[in-house]
């Protein structure tokens, strides 16, 4: 039985070393280019930073009031992230 086993876990191994080796971005064998092909979604924010955690707070209040979506910085709490297409609306509600 435990060669029945090693037969198996040889093959295994067997296997690993037909695996193609590259360190391109185009593949060897089907020549497409991996950057091409691969898109990278990102979403980016802005960190807006305050004076102290309450200011961050009634900041967050003003903002989401006028519907717009923050998140507030799980390190520092004086910190808070608007997205970035939405900065210079931000600006102006902070500073009516």
């Amino acid at each position: 039985m435990a060669e029945e086993n090693f037969d198996e876990f040889a093959d295994y191994l067997n296997e690993q070393e037909n695996i193609l080796d590259f360190d391109s971005e185009i593949c060897p064998v089907c020549g497409i280019n991996l950057s091409d092909k691969i898109t990278i979604h990102s979403f980016p924010y802005i960190e807006l930073k305050f004076d102290s955690e309450k200011s961050a707070s009634e900041a967050i209040r003003k903002i989401e009031k006028r519907g717009i979506k923050t998140k507030q910085s799980s390190d520092n709490k004086e910190v808070i992230l608007v997205a970035e297409q939405k900065l210079e609306e931000v600006k102006k509600i902070l500073d009516d």
